[in-house]
């Protein structure tokens, strides 16, 4: 839940504009949705252990709204949006 902005005062002293905010988790964000994959493999070399691992992280591509974003006087508001298709490579050696 999320606390919805209707509307703003300007705070002469603060030389800036205020929120009005709705009330407390009145407002939801949209359904939200990711698939990630993930591969790993271990192996044994000698005496030193190793691993390997590759993460692909919202492998739909889904643009999952995170939280909303206001312009400095609160009239309009934006979607901040999660990551998009991300692979992530990594490896490991312990001795």
């Amino acid at each position: 839940p999320t606390t919805p902005v209707t509307g703003a005062w300007y705070d002469a002293a603060a030389g800036r504009y205020e929120p009005r905010l709705g009330r407390l988790g009145e407002e939801r964000l949209p359904t939200w949705s990711q698939l990630d994959l993930s591969v790993a493999r271990r192996w044994r070399v000698a005496s030193t252990d190793l691993s390997a691992a590759v993460e692909v992280w919202n492998v739909t591509n889904r643009e999952n709204t995170e939280a909303y974003i206001y312009t400095d006087d609160y009239s309009g508001r934006g979607a901040l949006r999660g990551l998009p298709t991300t692979a992530v490579v990594g490896l490991r050696a312990a001795l």
